[in-house]
Protein backbone atom coordinates (compact mmCIF):
# COMPACT_ATOMS: atom_id res chain seq x y z
CA UNK A 1 0.00 0.00 0.00
CA UNK A 2 1.30 3.18 -0.93
CA UNK A 3 2.90 5.26 1.87
CA UNK A 4 0.49 8.36 1.62
CA UNK A 5 2.15 10.50 4.41
CA UNK A 6 4.61 11.31 1.73
CA UNK A 7 3.89 14.95 1.12
CA UNK A 8 4.32 16.72 -2.24
CA UNK A 9 7.49 18.50 -0.91
CA UNK A 10 9.25 15.23 0.34
CA UNK A 11 8.86 13.42 -2.95
CA UNK A 12 10.48 16.96 -4.72
CA UNK A 13 13.26 16.96 -2.33
CA UNK A 14 13.87 13.35 -3.11
CA UNK A 15 14.41 14.18 -7.13
CA UNK A 16 16.14 17.01 -6.18
CA UNK A 17 18.73 15.04 -4.09
CA UNK A 18 18.75 12.51 -7.50
CA UNK A 19 19.81 15.18 -9.38
CA UNK A 20 21.85 16.30 -7.49
CA UNK A 21 23.73 13.12 -7.08
CA UNK A 22 23.38 12.36 -10.99
CA UNK A 23 25.20 16.02 -11.51
CA UNK A 24 27.81 15.34 -8.83
CA UNK A 25 28.54 12.37 -10.84
CA UNK A 26 28.65 13.92 -14.18
CA UNK A 27 25.32 12.38 -15.92
CA UNK A 28 23.34 14.08 -19.11
CA UNK A 29 22.11 17.42 -18.13
CA UNK A 30 19.25 16.72 -20.02
CA UNK A 31 18.60 13.67 -17.62
CA UNK A 32 19.19 16.04 -14.16
CA UNK A 33 16.99 18.86 -16.02
CA UNK A 34 14.71 16.16 -16.12
CA UNK A 35 14.68 15.16 -12.73
CA UNK A 36 14.34 18.96 -11.62
CA UNK A 37 11.31 19.67 -14.11
CA UNK A 38 9.65 16.84 -12.39
CA UNK A 39 10.45 18.22 -9.01
CA UNK A 40 9.03 21.23 -9.20
CA UNK A 41 5.97 19.87 -10.86
CA UNK A 42 5.60 17.83 -7.92
CA UNK A 43 5.75 20.64 -5.33
CA UNK A 44 3.46 23.19 -7.37
CA UNK A 45 0.89 19.80 -7.77
CA UNK A 46 -2.39 21.12 -6.61
CA UNK A 47 -3.03 17.34 -6.09
CA UNK A 48 -1.32 14.89 -3.57
CA UNK A 49 1.22 12.62 -6.17
CA UNK A 50 0.93 10.12 -3.61
CA UNK A 51 -2.51 10.07 -3.46
CA UNK A 52 -2.72 10.07 -7.29
CA UNK A 53 0.04 7.22 -7.19
CA UNK A 54 -2.46 4.78 -5.08
CA UNK A 55 -5.27 5.80 -7.30
CA UNK A 56 -3.95 5.51 -10.96
CA UNK A 57 -0.65 3.91 -10.59
CA UNK A 58 2.64 5.04 -12.32
CA UNK A 59 0.68 5.65 -15.56
CA UNK A 60 -1.46 8.47 -13.37
CA UNK A 61 2.35 10.02 -12.78
CA UNK A 62 2.77 9.98 -16.75
CA UNK A 63 -0.29 12.39 -17.25
CA UNK A 64 1.90 15.05 -14.46
CA UNK A 65 3.78 17.53 -16.95
CA UNK A 66 7.18 16.68 -17.22
CA UNK A 67 6.80 13.29 -16.13
CA UNK A 68 8.16 10.25 -18.90
CA UNK A 69 7.80 6.77 -17.44
CA UNK A 70 11.08 6.65 -16.19
CA UNK A 71 10.91 9.28 -13.26
CA UNK A 72 7.24 8.55 -12.74
CA UNK A 73 8.49 4.38 -11.68
CA UNK A 74 10.97 6.40 -9.47
CA UNK A 75 8.04 8.50 -7.92
CA UNK A 76 5.65 5.25 -7.77
CA UNK A 77 8.45 3.08 -6.51
CA UNK A 78 9.38 5.87 -3.81
CA UNK A 79 5.47 6.36 -2.40
CA UNK A 80 4.76 2.47 -2.21
CA UNK A 81 8.02 1.96 -0.50
CA UNK A 82 8.88 5.11 1.50
CA UNK A 83 11.69 5.51 0.02
CA UNK A 84 14.18 5.71 -3.74
CA UNK A 85 16.33 2.46 -4.04
CA UNK A 86 17.91 5.23 -6.88
CA UNK A 87 18.71 7.68 -4.55
CA UNK A 88 20.04 5.03 -1.99
CA UNK A 89 21.81 3.83 -5.16
CA UNK A 90 23.06 7.06 -6.15
CA UNK A 91 24.09 8.06 -2.81
CA UNK A 92 26.75 4.72 -2.97
CA UNK A 93 28.18 5.85 -5.85
CA UNK A 94 29.16 9.15 -5.11
CA UNK A 95 32.04 9.61 -2.78
CA UNK A 96 31.07 12.25 0.07
CA UNK A 97 33.85 14.55 -1.33
CA UNK A 98 32.32 15.42 -4.61
CA UNK A 99 29.22 16.41 -3.73
CA UNK A 100 31.25 19.66 -2.61
CA UNK A 101 33.00 20.44 -5.77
Amino acid sequence: MPDTRLSNDRIAQILDQIADLLEAQGADPFRIQAYRNVAHTVRTADESVADLTREGGQEALQGLPNTGEGIARVIASTVRTGRSDLLEELKGEVAPGELFR
